[in-house]
């Protein structure tokens, strides 16, 4: 069990990493932010001082490198977009697939609800970066199953944990977490007394403007 933890938590510190994009100046200052546009003049991205979100626009001739993250490879639109409806398996307290929605109600941190093919989900999001498009940390809350017994519908547990969830600059998201068991139903197959259970889901999102 430690080195599934141990796993986890060297897959939530690679995903942080590359979640951000990434530019150097001429004069040596680095910046981890996120690019909001390049052209042939000039690089415009966004990143955080001292809590702060702080946009700039700095010459081409004065940067001397820059990146995007690992994970994306062009700006997009719904920077500034404030919702986001995400589509795909693993979401919405869903084995099978589901449907989530998110809304930031301030600049870096929004909450989410979702409903899936046998269950329902709800979270508070911490995104590293003050926009919809970007990698967050979530604290959820799932319930996994509804009401009898049947083996695909019937009430198995409800959760409660972390997860890590990356979001692409166009269209992927996936998350990797875990989750305490609350409580456990009818529909509960899993002959062992686990405390913690893993999460994950992968899917593809849309920005609401």
């Amino acid at each position: 069990m430690k080195k599934i933890y141990f796993l986890f938590a060297a897959v939530l510190f690679s995903v942080c990493v590359s979640a951000q994009d990434f530019v150097e100046t001429n004069s040596g200052e680095t910046y981890n932010a996120y690019i909001t546009n390049e052209d042939s003049s000039s690089i415009a991205f966004t990143f955080s001082r001292d809590g702060q979100k702080v946009d700039t626009i700095i010459p081409r001739a004065d940067i001397y490198n820059f990146r995007y993250s690992v994970m994306a490879d062009t700006t997009i639109a719904g920077y500034h977009a404030k919702s986001a409806i995400s589509i795909g398996v693993g979401l919405g307290g869903s084995t099978y697939g589901g449907v989530e929605y998110e809304y930031m109600f301030c600049e870096k941190v929004g909450l989410q609800g979702g409903v899936g093919y046998s269950g329902f989900s709800a979270g508070i999001n911490y995104h590293f970066l003050p926009t919809i498009r970007s990698t967050y940390l979530s604290l959820q809350y799932t319930c996994k199953g509804i009401g009898n017994t049947d083996k695909d519908w019937g009430y198995r547990n409800t959760l409660i944990g972390p997860a890590i969830v990356y979001r692409g600059k166009k269209w992927l998201t996936f998350n990797f977490g875990a989750g305490y068991v609350l409580d456990k139903g009818p529909a509960y197959s899993d002959n062992e007394d686990v405390k913690v259970r893993l999460t994950a889901g992968l899917g593809i999102y849309f920005p609401m403007e």
